[in-house]
């Protein structure tokens, strides 16, 4: 009797087992498998038109962690924008202790999500010229940004700025406001609070 009853309790859990894995492979086949799907296309970097030359009353210093002492920053807050191809562009004006003046004009792409020194790439579109204009670079591609010595602000820009998780998402007219140094959170800055 008791011989029975194991077999009988055997049987059982053989045809439980069968049943259970005969609809997980049923479950499994209408679930989508995403690294079956197609791969994302690559990057490709947008169309882009230099904005125009910076004017005094559209620089807002930049204000930042990590930036060299040796030298003053400022943003053209007219020249900031975040283009579909997810690329940060500005115009910046650096200014040394004895009053020279370089202008660039650049773009950020945030490589590593959200994070303190995250893999970041730069790209120089063009220099100020003392004619007032900005002069294109002869060789313009990404590269690495690293950010030292007077190119501090780069990685002050990535860090506290362009990769840092509220601002990511900001759209330009609140991205202008925080550099302004006004209230962007909920967005309720008027468009007059940016303009000089």
């Amino acid at each position: 009797m008791k011989r029975n009853y194991s077999l009988l309790r055997a049987m059982c859990c053989l045809s439980l087992a069968l049943f259970v894995c005969s609809a997980w492979a049923q479950i499994d086949e209408e679930e989508p498998k995403p690294w079956l799907e197609e791969k994302a296309e690559p990057w490709k970097e947008q169309g882009y038109k230099l904005p125009p030359y910076p004017r005094e009353q559209d620089l807002a210093p930049l204000i930042a962690s990590g930036l060299s002492l040796q030298h003053e920053y400022f943003i053209d807050l007219n020249s900031l924008s975040r283009g579909d191809d997810n690329v940060f562009r500005y115009t910046i004006v650096v200014s040394s202790a004895s009053g020279a003046r370089n202008i660039f004009h650049e773009g950020i792409r945030c490589l590593g999500g959200v994070a303190i020194q995250a893999p970041a790439l730069v790209k120089i579109y063009a220099y100020g010229s003392s004619s007032g204009e900005f002069r294109p670079a002869r060789t313009s591609e990404w590269r690495r940004l690293r950010g030292n010595g007077v190119y501090s602000y780069r990685r002050a820009l990535a860090d506290d700025f362009f990769c840092d998780a509220p601002m990511a998402y900001l759209d330009t007219r609140r991205m202008k406001l925080r550099f302004a140094g006004k209230d962007w959170s909920d967005g309720s800055g008027s468009t007059e609070e940016i303009e000089r």
